[in-house]
């Protein structure tokens, strides 16, 4: 699921334009669970907090939801600050498929956010937690 999130924030233009590229120019400054050691702000990390199925009558679920945070690690408050601004638009309410990955969202909403610093190489770091929930559609199961 948090491959369609990454896709969903890789390809707004206000989320690339906030964080910008990795040193290699690669991919945009978005990772899942972790980022590379090396990788300096502004960057994103995106992780799977809990999950839920929906409760049905005697068959299987097929609409899960999904909680995930959306780590904005940043040279100052103000950036990061403006990047968590950049995903809720991307994220809140969005839906439908992604392109490149095989996952459904019947939507996503925002929850709450809450500040934080991390020990950097270089000093403290300003992190800004923004929580998330969404619906996914549970693709079929092989049985």
């Amino acid at each position: 699921m948090m491959q369609g999130v990454i896709e969903i924030l890789r390809l707004n233009s206000s989320v690339q334009t906030a964080v910008g590229q990795n040193a290699a120019t690669s991919k945009y400054k978005i990772y899942p669970v972790m980022a590379p050691q090396t990788e300096k702000p502004p960057y994103i990390v995106c992780a799977l907090t809990g999950s839920t199925p929906a409760q049905t009558k005697d068959c299987r679920s097929t609409l899960d939801i999904e909680n995930f945070d959306c780590l904005i690690y940043s040279n100052n408050y103000e950036q990061g600050h403006e990047i968590d601004l950049a995903i809720r638009s991307a994220l809140d309410y969005a839906h439908g498929n992604t392109d490149e990955t095989n996952i459904y969202f019947d939507k996503i909403w925002f929850v709450s956010r809450r500040d934080a610093a991390v020990e950097g190489k270089e000093g403290m770091i300003y992190v800004r937690v923004a929580s998330y929930a969404c619906e996914v559609k549970v693709n079929p199961l092989v049985t």
